[in-house]
């Protein structure tokens, strides 16, 4: 095996394992993403005085609608420069980082609203029924943002894996060419 296949190798082996790092990742931030799911559940015995907090909630949720779609444009300049790839998967965990600082952020501020929440009993109904709506739905865009984004990357590194096989090809005709002419006396 050639030094050259072996720098090749290697460095699919070190792409295959950011990719399953980047995937732990995301498993973990759908799972963070769960908790605050029964964290509203236990929400609706005490909610009033929350609108303000749920503007919040959906600023919050329309960075992460932003976040996705840059990441849906990475991903379609991924399948048009593969040679980028590297560089994009870097930018993905910077992402997924930040992902998760903002579901930290929510987790506090929901440790917040559950302190000023004790006295508030009014509007309860309402208002529960109107948060677990939205945040549902926004939820679903961003967990299938994501699954979106693991399909495009998949197809993005099949094309990659199929590019360097073909070049690996086109080095070996190269060589094999110049040993004929070499024994045939071609220069």
């Amino acid at each position: 095996m050639s030094e050259e296949t072996r720098m090749i190798l290697d460095k699919l082996d070190q792409m295959s394992c950011e990719m399953k790092e980047m995937r732990t990742d995301i498993q973990d931030l759908k799972a963070d993403v769960s908790g605050l799911k029964e964290d509203v559940k236990v929400l609706k015995d005490d909610v009033s005085g929350l609108k303000e907090d749920v503007r919040g909630l959906k600023e919050d949720v329309s960075g992460l609608k932003e976040d996705v779609k840059i990441l849906k444009e990475d991903v379609a300049l991924l399948k048009e420069e593969v040679s980028l790839l590297k560089k994009d998967v870097h930018l993905l965990k910077e992402d997924v980082t930040e992902l998760k600082a903002d579901v930290c952020y929510l987790k506090l501020e929901m440790v917040s609203v559950k302190k000023r929440l004790d006295c508030v009993e009014t509007k309860q109904d309402n208002i529960t029924m109107i948060i677990d709506n939205e945040l549902r739905s926004m939820i679903n865009i961003v967990a299938e943002g994501h699954s979106d984004l693991n399909r495009k990357l998949d197809v993005a590194l099949e094309l990659q894996a199929e590019k360097e096989r073909i070049d690996l090809e086109i080095k070996s005709i190269n060589i094999n060419l110049r040993k004929v002419k070499a024994a045939v006396g071609i220069a």
